[in-house]
Parts: structure tokens; sequence; C-alpha cells
């Protein structure tokens, strides 16, 4: 099993299993349905916030939509690789999905509505933001990245010595945490979009005096920020 998620009103249980199905089921332990339609392992859940719709994503390069009798009514095709998360925004109108393909992909009920190019490689976790205006995302690439619904990049978060597995808002959206392989958990203040690039310079501009003055430094110590960082 690796996904699970509540229903909006705490009725019902989503989990996603590698048996390529999706079970639904009462809070105390019951199981009241069985959805088929994957052709390979699900992964990732998420329920629409009005209770309308269910949204998997699975190994078969897909995003299904299940109504709330458990009928599959859309498929969706795009990516090229297996759909390792989904999410819905908060006014219940978009899904995005992240691919092993490297993209987030952004869907309305009609059709596909951007693609988020940035990753270097696969993205395992993607999030709205409480008012639905951003989409936050993690990857193997070690980076956590921040866009609008139109595919602008906002900012990408360096911090993590590895791949980076989960992310989320705070519930008043100025928080974002993610967690990594580097078994950290990371909070950001992601709205300090400086690059990294701009952290660098920031911090040669810290260590000027010291690299000029300080004590038992080689040489090549007060190079370090030489070069045109």
């Amino acid at each position: 099993v690796w996904g699970v998620a509540f229903g909006p009103e705490g009725r019902e249980i989503a989990s996603a299993s590698w048996d390529q199905t999706i079970k639904i089921w009462h809070p105390d332990g019951r199981l009241l349905q069985t959805l088929r339609g994957h052709r390979d392992r699900v992964y990732g859940l998420a329920y629409s916030p009005d209770g309308e719709y269910l949204v998997s994503g699975g190994w078969d390069n897909t995003v299904k939509l299940w109504n709330r009798k458990g009928e599959l009514v859309k498929s969706i095709h795009g990516h090229r690789a297996p759909v390792w998360s989904v999410a819905v925004s908060p006014d219940s109108q978009l899904i995005a999905s992240a691919s092993a393909d490297h993209t987030i992909k952004i869907w309305s009920m009609s059709g596909h509505v951007a693609t988020l190019n940035g990753h270097q490689a696969r993205v395992h976790d993607v999030v709205f933001s409480p008012d639905g205006q951003l989409i936050a995302s993690s990857s193997y690439d070690r980076t956590v990245r921040i866009w609008r619904q139109d595919g602008t990049l906002v900012t990408t978060l360096y911090g993590h010595n590895g791949p980076t597995w989960g992310v989320a808002f705070s519930p008043d959206g100025q928080t974002l945490i993610s967690s990594g392989h580097d078994r950290r958990i990371i909070l950001w203040d992601w709205r300090d979009s400086r690059s990294f690039e701009q952290l660098l310079d920031d911090g040669c501009r810290w260590l000027e005096d010291y690299l000029t003055n300080g004590e038992n430094l080689s040489d090549a110590d007060r190079q370090l920020c030489s070069g045109g960082i």
C-alpha cells in the first residue's frame, strides 16, 4: 500500500496499492469498495475538496478520475512515465500530477492546462498552496520547486543532500515543509526566493573581511570567493 487519503468529510478512506487497485474503507475498517482500472501499481491519491471525485495516479502513466459511486469517469493520458503523486486545487477545478518523466502537469476537466518543466529527475510529490495559486514539488534531483499554475517557476529551494520525497504547505501558506532521503525535514520561508548564485554572493560579502584579514588561512582559502561568484 503506497498512498492513502481521507475523504473530505472523513467518512471514508482510500488506499492505493501495488496490486493495481484502489480500496475504499469505512473508518472502522470495513472494506466498502474496490476500484479497478489501473494496469499497473497505483501510487498517488487525492480527493477533490468538494467531495465529487477521487483522483489516482499510477505506474501505467495515467491519471484517473472516479466519481462518488466508484465509477471510472475519465482516464488522462500525457505523461511518458509513472505518475508518483496527484493533487487537487482547493476549488476542485484543477489537478496536478507529478511524474517520473521529470514533469508536473496541470489538468482541468476539459484537458491539459500546462506542463511544468525544470526538474532534472523524477518528481515525487506535488501539492497546491492553500489559496490554490501556487504549486510545490519535490524531486529526486534534490530540489524543491514552487510554481505558478501557468508553469512559471517562482523559486528553487536547495538544502537537501539527497532526493526530496514529500512536500506540504502550512495552512496559512507562509511556510513550506519538505522531507528528504537525507533523513531531514526542512521548513522553508519560500518567500525568500533568492537564487543559489545570489545566496553564494551574499555569503561571500559576509565573509569578505574574514577572508581578507583572518588568521591561519591559506592562499587558497583567501581566494574562496574569487572567480566571479
